[in-house]
């Protein structure tokens, strides 16, 4: 997990060194995964509350896939859920099950 973290924190640098939004996107969402893993909850919500702001912010033609946000979403209620308590998890749940169900083709 060291090592993964090391990796997310350079492709993230990258990322924003090349300016690229989706990139940029991408790779807080993997890094902040890394730190949830980790342990580092604070750090981990952050990293992916900016993650889904970039993700909100991109032409619909330039996002990944239209589940993405859905994703960062879902690990954000994990993260409410293992900050706040089981309680706190239900309104991003709630949004990620309705965003991926907006998705569906």
């Amino acid at each position: 997990m060291t090592r993964a973290r090391e990796l997310g924190e350079q492709v993230l640098r990258i990322a924003r060194i090349v300016g690229d939004p989706v990139m940029i996107c991408i790779a807080e969402q993997r890094y902040g995964w890394c730190l949830m893993c980790q342990g580092k909850l604070i750090d981990a919500e952050a990293t992916m509350e900016s993650a889904l702001t970039h993700h909100l912010q991109l032409e619909s033609e330039k996002r990944q896939t239209d589940r993405e946000d859905s994703s960062i979403l879902a690990h954000l209620a994990w993260l409410d859920w293992l900050i706040r308590g089981p309680e706190a998890r239900l309104r991003r749940a709630a949004a990620a099950a309705a965003r991926g169900s907006e998705a569906r083709p």
